[in-house]
């Protein structure tokens, strides 16, 4: 009897995740409204991107620094990075398709999936056209580093160095969600549960990250990451960049990026292990690694200030091999 209850239970259960619809949050919110002043939105590759320019009064400023965010995170994650890298050179920070400000696409797509490594890309190579400033230096956080090292394969003289804040290059975010087959129905029921704050919710994803940090901090920045789940299909759009989010891929290319590359791990980051930060930085022929102690995942704000000596001395470093060229 018990047994055919459980049964019959299950069974009803499938039929409603057949069932179900994906969530909505009631909420119709034009993520425009949230846009500051120096925000511009332009399409790339098919996509409205939100991005935000901060200009040098450098007299002769060095190459401009175009911040790639990790996995459903947004620019605002650079924010206090922002203000010591705009002293001497341009700086440029965009929200990925599906992040931030940026617009949510979902399926049907009009031509191709832009969730995918390759269309990430693409939109890099189109942002940095519309800059008309090559190359530019690449400061990525966590799957961002994805993102900018197959950029310097592609596009080698658009570069002119790296910088890759805890790295995710070996595995794919969420690999256990993101690696599974799951139909159509299974993943409404993810997306569902991202609503309800389990998985990649915005909050709790950024709050997950730092759990060492200073309640301070979580506490800035969480109001900043709620404003997210306003806008229209937020749960859906995460679930559609899970369904198709990547690893780098050519492994075996990796020596082939031979731009001066800064490494960045904290020894207490439990998202991008150090270890897979140290193998990356052995497999990049002209890079330096150095691992933060007491840092989390959000090195760049929890241990800001180690941070920006190391990032500000390697950015020095390119300029002059730059003017010795």
């Amino acid at each position: 009897m018990a047994v055919h209850t459980a049964a019959t239970a299950v069974l009803f259960l499938a039929i409603v995740v057949l069932f179900l619809p994906y969530p909505t949050s009631g909420y119709r919110v034009d993520p425009r409204l949230f846009a500051a002043e120096n925000s511009h939105f332009i399409e790339l590759d098919g996509v409205s991107i939100h991005y935000r320019t901060w200009k040098s009064d450098s007299a002769d400023p060095e190459p401009t620094a175009l911040l790639l965010h990790t996995f459903g995170d947004q620019l605002i994650s650079f924010r206090s990075l922002v203000r010591h890298l705009a002293e001497d050179r341009n700086v440029v920070a965009y929200d990925q398709a599906g992040s931030g400000l940026s617009e949510r696409v979902t399926a049907p797509y009009r031509d191709h999936n832009p969730y995918t490594l390759k269309a990430r890309v693409q939109r890099v190579r189109e942002l940095v056209l519309e800059l008309e400033d090559e190359p530019v230096v690449l400061i990525a956080h966590g799957y961002g580093a994805a993102i900018a090292l197959q950029f310097a394969l592609a596009y080698p003289d658009s570069v002119a160095g790296l910088v890759l804040i805890s790295p995710l290059v070996y595995d794919a975010p969420y690999p256990l969600i993101s690696s599974a087959r799951l139909p159509a129905s299974a993943w409404r029921l993810v997306a569902h549960a991202v609503s309800l704050g389990f998985g990649p919710h915005p909050v709790e994803q950024r709050n997950a990250a730092s759990p060492e940090a200073e309640d301070g901090l979580n506490a800035t920045v969480e109001p900043l990451y709620a404003r997210l789940t306003r806008v229209h299909d937020w749960e859906r759009s995460i679930v559609e960049q899970l369904r198709v989010v990547e690893p780098f891929g050519p492994l075996d290319q990796l020596p082939s990026v031979t731009h001066p590359t800064l490494v960045l791990a904290g020894n207490h980051d439990s998202i991008a292990a150090p270890e897979l930060s140290l193998r990356l930085a052995d497999q990049l022929p002209n890079s330096q690694v150095n691992v933060l102690p007491d840092c989390g995942h959000y090195l760049h704000e929890e241990c800001g200030t180690q941070a920006v000596d190391y990032i500000l001395g390697h950015l020095e470093r390119i300029a002059t091999r730059r003017a010795s060229d």
